[in-house]
């Protein structure tokens, strides 16, 4: 299968790539972006082809497969032009600035009937599964989650400071992070939220992003409260502040930094204890890659495709919309 990669000085393609390069079977044809210098160490240190402009990658290497990131301006037109020319692909999230942005995206690829996925990786992870697992059969009636990531800064200093200013970005942490368990949370509950209400600060940096948000949400089925943010002290080996808290019919599920995944039950508060190599999604990218890869290569669906990232980005919007009213309640009609 023949790979391509455009807008590798995204701080995430560089999990991508690196994943890529390790498969068996799969050739990185070419990686592309508008940064000169950077290129020309992709280059040597992936043995690919690289490009200053992605239309030219893909004209000339023809890649079966697209791997698309961008600063998230620019995310749904270069995923417009890739679908265009009828190659599966899958878009980082947020795949734009908005909702309205995602649902063009999502009638273009249905109107090819293309494999288009998107970066929800979480879904691969240990705790996903094993809350899967359980709301098969169990109603999920609240969950909670906090993701605490880095500072700010580590945007400016992998190249991405366009990730602070929110004309290019879209915003901060809620786009950003917050997305993820937007999405988590309609796969949990098997519903879709309908009334969001948030506030958000940047008082920790006075950036003009957000650096705190909290999102509630409610379903008909369920409600919970999203906390993300750009403001814990990392370290290779704590990047996060993370804790995870799903409420089903008859179990507790707590998934914490520690590398546990505690699963309690009603009927005797007995407590199974599940070890993960960990709770956050960097760990998980390789799998991600290969999983993504491999259902294009045998005809099944995305991880998670353009309908699963247009849901969790109308909660965005709403969430943005409530935080600009003081928290006011807005409704989604779906």
């Amino acid at each position: 299968m023949r790979v391509a990669l455009l807008g590798v000085s995204h701080w995430h393609a560089k999990h991508y790539y690196a994943a890529v390069s390790r498969l068996p079977g799969r050739t990185l044809v070419g990686v592309s972006d508008p940064d000169t210098a950077l290129l020309a160490r992709l280059g040597a240190e992936l043995g690919t082809a690289t490009y200053t402009d992605y239309r030219a990658l893909i004209d000339e290497q023809q890649p079966d497969f697209v791997f698309i990131f961008a600063p998230h301006f620019a995310m749904a037109e270069v995923t417009a032009y890739v679908i265009d020319q009828g190659i599966a692909c899958m878009v980082e999230k947020p795949g734009g600035m908005n909702s309205a942005e995602i649902a063009d995206l999502e009638k273009a690829a249905a109107k090819k009937n293309l494999h288009v996925g998107t970066g929800f990786n979480f879904r691969v992870s240990d705790f996903y599964r094993q809350v899967i697992a359980l709301t098969r059969d169990e109603q999920v009636s609240w969950a909670s989650f906090r993701f605490i990531a880095g500072f700010p800064s580590r945007y400016t200093e992998t190249g991405n400071s366009w990730m602070l200013d929110p004309s290019k970005a879209g915003g901060g942490s809620t786009i950003n992070l917050a997305v993820h368990f937007f999405d988590m949370f309609c796969e949990f509950t098997g519903s879709q939220p309908t009334e969001i209400s948030a506030l958000m600060g940047n008082q920790t940096w006075g950036m003009p992003v957000e650096d705190y948000s909290s999102v509630s949400l409610r379903s008909e089925r369920a409600v919970c409260t999203v906390e993300t943010g750009y403001s814990f002290p990392s370290t290779p080996s704590k990047p996060y502040d993370l804790l995870f808290s799903v409420r089903t019919r008859a179990h507790y599920i707590i998934g914490s930094r520690s590398g546990q995944i505690e699963v309690y039950r009603n009927a005797d508060a007995s407590l199974q204890e599940l070890s993960t190599p960990s709770l956050g999604n960097a760990y998980w990218y390789p799998e991600f890659v290969e999983q993504t890869l491999s259902r294009f290569e045998r005809g099944q669906a995305p991880i998670a495709d353009l309908r699963s990232l247009h849901r969790a980005m109308q909660v965005v919007d709403s969430a943005y919309a409530s935080s600009r009213s003081n928290g006011q309640i807005q409704s989604i009609n779906h």
